[in-house]
């Protein structure tokens, strides 16, 4: 009698011996699923980041570099115009990335995910402010069109607004960005999320982008000069290169504690 009430006791516990370990089973799968829904959808924020920065830039060309500023604006409306478009399309990248990012990072460091995500809120509403300095020049300009382009204030307010929008750019896109670079980059490193060689690589170029924006801060560097590319180089194609990293690899799920959930 006594053995046969020890045997529904041993089959029970062996049921939930086997419900719990098709429940990890589960549950691992589904982080894992996550984690790599994740690095996808980063990859492809940071791609679309930087194609539209790239593009935007790209759009605009010389226009805002001639001596007739506001009669070029006027000239080229539709440009100017897709330029802040595209402007906005990096902004929205810019904010989404930490948002998505956040729950990886903050396995991790819930400071340094708190950084990223704060730094990366004033990249974007630098950048924003840049767009909507090239908005109110078009406006201008169309003033100072319809007023047969005379006028001193119109000139005032369109060297003012030019002086915005480039110090937005060398704040917002290089600056700031130089710094969330580093803090993305030193977490990945700490937490092995991608590998060293990848994150040492963004290290160096995120701190060559902060010197190349300080140096044309203060130092007078011509932002699109050589030497300013050169120093840029480095992380922007660490960008695209971790991009197409986090769509085909992912993150690295020993690092995350997918594999071990």
């Amino acid at each position: 009698m006594g053995g046969s009430g020890l045997l529904p006791l041993a089959t029970l516990a062996f049921c939930v011996d086997n419900a719990e370990a098709s429940g990890g089973s589960r549950r691992r799968k589904v982080l894992i699923i996550s984690y790599k829904k994740t690095a996808r959808v980063v990859g492809v924020l940071f791609i679309i980041a930087t194609v539209a920065g790239a593009a935007s830039a790209a759009v605009l060309g010389s226009i805002l570099e001639a001596d007739g500023l506001l009669v070029d604006v006027a000239a080229n409306e539709a440009r100017v115009l897709l330029a802040v478009f595209l402007d906005l399309v990096l902004v929205g990248a810019v904010v989404a990335i930490p948002v998505v990012m956040f729950p990886v990072l903050r396995r991790h460091s819930e400071g340094v995910a708190r950084g990223y995500f704060a730094a990366r809120m004033v990249e974007g509403m630098i950048i924003m402010a840049g767009a909507v300095a090239l908005l109110t020049l078009v406006t201008v300009s169309q003033e100072s069109a319809d007023l047969g382009g005379g006028g001193s204030v119109f000139g005032a307010t369109g060297a003012f607004l030019l002086a915005v929008r480039e110090w937005t750019d060398l704040i917002g896109t290089q600056l700031v960005f130089g710094v969330t670079a580093l803090i993305l980059n030193l977490s990945m490193f700490r937490s092995l999320l991608v590998p060293r060689f990848l994150s040492i690589w963004g290290l160096i170029g995120a701190s060559l982008a902060v010197v190349s924006s300080l140096s044309s801060m203060f130092l007078g560097l011509d932002p699109f000069s050589a030497t300013s590319v050169a120093l840029f180089l480095p992380i922007a194609i660490q960008v695209m290169f971790m991009a197409g990293w986090f769509i085909v690899k992912g993150f690295n799920l020993s690092a995350t504690g997918a594999e071990s959930a």
